[in-house]
């Protein structure tokens, strides 16, 4: 399915692993690697690029695909609650939280705060009035924890 705009404050245009905000490229995690080659392989496939990219995202167990490829190594970083453990042996530093911001690595923990990241994201980049803005269209209004970088 190809991205189609969204009406709105913004020209907002969704896709599945990897969308624009103006012309700054963002990749996003998502679990569908561990089904096709384990998420080693898919992340190679999909983040051989991420030097380019301005920001990398990760949901869920998603995350555990830019952790494969190295990127979350040391850095502040969350994920779905039975994955944390294995995010931590990949040197991650994990965090309690439902959303993860630190710059060019967001992440978030359970499925349920998929909506909390981009949400996060449109805040960030966009300001608040953006985001009350999708948060009425989607009929969800952003929750928990936010981590930043102090």
């Amino acid at each position: 399915m190809a991205p189609r705009p969204i009406s709105g404050p913004s020209s907002y245009r969704p896709a599945i692993t990897s969308f624009d905000i103006g012309q700054a490229p963002i990749r996003l995690g998502h679990p569908s690697g561990t089904r096709h080659g384990g998420p080693r392989k898919h992340a190679r496939r999909n983040y051989r690029s991420s030097r380019q990219c301005v920001l990398v995202a990760g949901v869920c167990t998603g995350v555990m695909v830019p952790s494969a490829a190295g990127l979350t190594k040391g850095r502040p970083c969350t994920t779905q609650y039975l994955s944390k453990a294995d995010l931590a042996a990949q040197q991650a530093q994990v965090i309690d939280a439902r959303v993860v911001d630190d710059g060019e690595l967001v992440t978030a923990g359970g499925v349920t705060s998929g909506l909390d990241l981009p949400l996060r994201l449109i805040t960030r980049e966009l300001g608040a009035a953006a985001a009350v803005g999708a948060e009425g269209v989607l009929e969800y209004e952003q929750r928990g924890a936010v981590w930043r970088r102090p």
